[in-house]
């Protein structure tokens, strides 16, 4: 009994505590609930955001950006429908690349590529869906494909892939960023609980303020450290641990699309670093030649955009010095040159 009470009165002071710290915040004006609410996860939608959001991003305060969900829970300003068979339905699947951080809706390269295709074909109805999430990898990505993707009926697949996605395949980084798992009632749970927090606790956008200004410094100091060893491994090193299963769910990814007669596209987007740095007369970075050969071996038409990047200003087309990211000069010429690899393959008109 007397154990019982003391959880009991445990848990009555913890949550007087939690109030007084929320009231404490509110009053504080420390935060704006409206600029630090996370976008949360979406079970129910075709993506993987929820849907009808508009959030002000500020991992970076002094690069803030707004990201705004269509009603399928996807990184688009238009609504989009799905029984439209009139539609020319683009799905691009990827990561932060794909996302488009620090830069407007219209400004990533999804976007961009639908501008570039409405403006060639204005009789032509298109849709170029952005299903990208930041620090998504190819698991994540055939989870997400499995789950949702097939039912959009996509006409054709881009999947972006980036330097850092076999790395991402160990089990470090998917305990810490991997795609929540669908049907799992204490996961659903979870993220109906922080969904709520995100929207209405103050104490909890403060929390979450902290840490995007953690993961803030974090990144400018990965930047400063231009020859870290991981990053220089991710680049050049043996990775052979990690290919195996990233070429499993590769092959699982096209083996889907292809049951359902979509055809895809590997879109090789290279970190600000890979075109920056001086490279080696006809060498590639590991990542990009396994890519390379992944895309020979499955049939796959793939476009490296290290072939028209490197001979661009990378201070003008990333988001240097502070970030490795692509920058809107870097995503409109990258959906320039996507538009041209499409037609040249006959995927599009």
């Amino acid at each position: 009994m007397t154990r019982c009470r003391y959880i009991l009165l445990s848990l009555a002071l913890g949550m007087v505590l939690l109030i007084l710290l929320e009231l404490l915040v509110r009053v504080s004006g420390l935060v704006d609930i409206r600029r630090t609410k996370g976008w949360g996860h979406s079970f129910e939608c075709c993506g993987d955001l929820r849907p009808n959001k508009e959030i002000l991003s500020l991992i970076a305060e002094e690069h803030p950006y707004v990201v705004s969900t269509n009603n399928l829970g996807l990184r688009n300003n238009e609504d989009a429908s799905v029984t439209d068979d009139d539609t020319l339905r683009i799905l691009a699947i990827g990561d932060s690349f794909t996302f488009g951080p620090y830069v407007a809706n219209d400004e990533t390269w999804p976007a961009r590529l639908e501008q570039l295709l409405r403006s060639e074909n204005p009789e032509q109805l298109v849709e170029v869906l952005n299903a990208g999430i930041a620090s998504y990898t190819i698991a994540d990505e055939l989870a997400y494909l499995t789950d949702k993707g097939i039912t959009l009926n996509p006409d054709l697949i881009i999947l972006e892939v980036t330097f850092n996605d076999i790395a991402d395949i160990r089990k470090v980084q998917r305990g810490l960023f991997k795609r929540p798992k669908t049907g799992d009632w204490k996961v659903e749970a979870k993220w109906v609980v922080k969904n709520f927090l995100y929207d209405h606790s103050y104490f909890v956008a403060a929390l979450v303020k902290l840490k995007n200004a953690r993961v803030a410094q974090d990144i400018l100091d990965s930047r400063a450290q231009g020859d870290d060893a991981l990053y220089e491994s991710i680049l050049y090193g043996d990775n052979r641990e990690y290919e195996g299963a990233y070429e499993g769910a590769f092959a699982q990814f096209v083996s889907l699309a292809r049951e359902h007669s979509i055809p895809i596209v590997v879109l090789f987007y290279p970190e600000a670093r890979m075109v920056s740095l001086d490279p080696v007369e006809g060498e590639k970075t590991k990542m990009a030649s396994f890519v390379v050969e992944l895309g020979e071996k499955y049939d796959t038409p793939l476009l490296d955009a290290s072939t028209f990047l490197r001979d661009a200003d990378s201070r003008l087309t990333y988001l240097l010095p502070w970030n490795g990211h692509p920058s809107t000069t870097g995503y409109y010429l990258t959906a320039q040159n996507l538009l041209h690899f499409l037609k040249q393959n006959n995927l599009v008109q």
